[in-house]
């Protein structure tokens, strides 16, 4: 079944909205939820900075030491 582009458009409008709506229903408050949100989102940064910092250690160390060619 093919749901016509309109409805799909405004459908996806409308769901941050009937989140909220529905996450309230079930006792969490949207600033509750706006908190939440924010963590996760500065725990996702953090995570992706220690990766990157990890990687830079690695290839600087790499650096720094090439295999020897006289092998």
């Amino acid at each position: 079944m093919q749901i016509p582009q309109d409805v799909q458009t405004e459908l996806a409008k409308a769901s941050p909205s009937i989140g909220a709506a529905a996450l309230t229903i079930f006792g969490v408050s949207l600033p509750d939820v706006v908190q939440i949100a924010a963590l996760v989102y500065t725990m996702g940064l953090i995570a992706q900075q220690i990766y990157r910092l990890s990687r830079w250690l690695k290839h600087r160390h790499d650096d720094e030491y090439p295999p020897d060619a006289s092998c």
